[in-house]
C-alpha cells in the first residue's frame, strides 16, 4: 500500500466560521483542499498511480469544530453514480465527536486494479446541524506503463492492400475517379485496364 501525505492547504478553518450559530456544532475537514470560498466543497486527489500497483492510503480527518461542546454525530456517504465509486472504500462510514476539537480518522483506500477510475463525491453529513453538509470530491488517476500498454489498448485497422484498391476504383469506371498513380505520372487521366 503506498501511504501519501495530506497536502498542507486545509479546508476546515472556513467552515467553522460559517453559519456560525451558538449551540449548533459545526464539523471542520482536514486533509483536503478547499474548493472556492465557501468551505463546504473540498477535493482530494491521490495523485498519479501505477495501474495495479495496489493501494492507495489517505487519511481524512473529521473535526468537532464547537462552538457547542455537544456530541456530534457524523455520517461519509459516497452519492457517485453508476460504478464510479467502486475503486474507492473508507472507514469508519460514521461517528461521534464527544466534545470540541475532537478529531477522528478516516481511511480511504484507493484500488489501482480499475482502469475506469471516475471521480466520487461524498457527503459529510452532520446530524446534529443539518445545514452543516460538505462535499468531498475523491480523485485518482491511473497510468499503465508503456511496457504493458498492448494489452490493455489495441488499435484495428482494416485495410486492403494499394493494388486491390485500385483495381476496384478501376472496375467502378470514370465516375469513381479511377485514375491510378502511374496514370497521372505518365499525364494519363484513366485507365480502365
Amino acid at each position: 500500500a503506498v501511504a501519501l501525505a495530506a497536502p498542507a492547504c486545509s479546508g476546515g478553518a472556513a467552515a467553522a466560521e460559517e453559519g456560525r450559530e451558538e449551540g449548533r456544532p459545526l464539523l471542520g475537514v482536514r486533509g483536503v483542499a478547499a474548493v472556492g470560498e465557501s468551505g463546504r466543497r473540498f477535493e482530494i486527489h491521490l495523485g498519479q498511480q501505477d495501474h495495479g500497483a495496489g493501494s492507495v492510503e489517505w487519511e481524512l480527518r473529521v473535526e468537532h469544530r464547537g462552538p457547542s461542546s455537544r456530541p456530534l454525530r457524523f455520517r461519509l456517504v459516497s452519492i457517485s453514480t453508476e460504478e464510479g465509486d467502486s475503486w474507492l472504500s473508507y472507514s469508519p462510514s460514521s461517528g461521534t465527536l464527544s466534545q470540541r476539537h475532537e478529531t477522528q480518522v478516516v481511511r480511504l483506500c484507493g484500488s489501482t486494479e480499475h482502469l475506469d477510475v471516475r471521480p466520487v463525491y461524498l457527503l459529510l453529513e452532520n446530524h446534529d446541524n443539518p445545514d452543516d453538509l460538505k462535499t468531498l470530491m475523491v480523485s485518482m488517476e491511473l497510468v499503465v506503463a508503456a511496457d504493458d500498454a498492448p494489452s490493455y489498448f489495441g488499435v484495428r485497422v482494416e485495410a486492403k492492400p494499394l493494388r486491390q484498391r485500385w483495381d476496384a476504383l478501376a472496375a467502378a469506371g470514370p465516375e469513381a475517379g479511377d485514375a491510378r498513380p502511374d496514370d497521372r505520372a505518365a499525364g494519363g487521366g484513366g485507365g480502365g485496364g
